[in-house]
């Protein structure tokens, strides 16, 4: 979601118990929303999905070309005084 104070684009993190917390790295603003309140309903309507935070950053991914390159040939065993 974008800073409510910078607008800089920041993660939120969701907890186990579904609060979700977030800080911004650019001003130190933190937010904390706890499960069940309004609080948690206005930040959520706020959050991009990552799916489409991905989607927007890289329109056109590159597809896969089904072949893997060949395995390296393993280097031959040097000999030691043990064996």
């Amino acid at each position: 979601m974008n800073c409510l104070v910078c607008s800089h684009e920041i993660p939120v993190k969701e907890g186990e118990s579904g609060t979700l917390s977030f800080s911004c790295p650019w001003c130190d603003f933190p937010g904390y929303a706890k499960a069940g309140t309004q609080a948690l309903a206005l930040v959520k309507a706020k959050v991009k999905p990552i799916v489409a935070a991905i989607q927007q950053a890289y329109p056109n991914p590159p597809q896969p070309t089904g072949a893997l390159p060949a395995p390296a040939p393993a280097a031959p065993k040097k000999k030691t005084l043990f064996g």
